[in-house]
């Protein structure tokens, strides 16, 4: 779930065209930073991961933006990842 949101907040940038900007983007995931930023090696979702890999260097070396990735930690009461979680099982339910 954790890979797919940052899908959708790279789909975003894209779609808006954004350049020079800071970004930061929080999440309790390591697996999720380490395989996009770290060239972790994956088992699962390679593919997708690489696009991720993809959108992630077009949008910092082509399009100059900053983007940061803070790992909080999970399950541990952040009011703003204890939203993310529930919206991110509601929508998997459907």
């Amino acid at each position: 779930m954790e890979l797919k949101a940052i899908g959708a907040v790279f789909k975003y940038l894209i779609q808006c065209d954004v350049e020079n900007l800071e970004i930061i983007i929080h999440s309790d995931s390591a697996y999720s930073i380490g395989s996009i930023i770290n060239d972790w090696n994956s088992k699962y979702n390679i593919e997708y991961i690489n696009n991720l890999k993809s959108a992630y260097k077009y949008l910092i070396q082509i399009k100059k933006n900053y983007i940061k990735f803070n790992k909080v930690k999970g399950h541990n009461k952040i009011e703003g990842n204890e939203i993310c979680d529930f919206l991110a099982k509601l929508m998997s339910n459907k």
